[in-house]
């Protein structure tokens, strides 16, 4: 997937991070307080991926293992490494993740 179609995929798959044309970002915490950011992007921005993962968690329904299933995958751990990637993952890795998890992930 182009970085483009990654950004449109996330916003209608994340409700807490909603995306606006005029290049800026919303996201909503876990107390219903909005942030807004000009020019932030969620494939370089952690803290919004992190409002995103806390979606998956709280969601409840298996979706949690199969992020991190992918995200293990597309992070290469290894039997040595189990952990250690993961741990290290980029935002864009946690958005190609999150976007595998909902079977929105197309490949080119």
């Amino acid at each position: 997937m182009n970085k483009e179609s990654q950004r449109f995929a996330l916003a209608k798959i994340c409700p807490a991070i909603k995306f606006k044309m005029d290049c800026i970002w919303v996201w909503t915490d876990e107390k219903g307080n909005d942030h807004t950011c000009v020019n932030l992007d969620p494939l370089q921005d952690l803290n919004a991926l992190h409002e995103a993962e806390k979606m998956l968690i709280s969601k409840n329904d298996g979706r949690w293992g199969t992020y991190v299933f992918h995200l293990g995958n597309i992070c290469h751990e290894t039997k040595d490494r189990p952990a250690s990637p993961r741990l290290h993952a980029t935002a864009a890795q946690r958005v190609e993740s999150i976007l595998k998890t909902a079977g929105w992930w197309e490949e080119n």
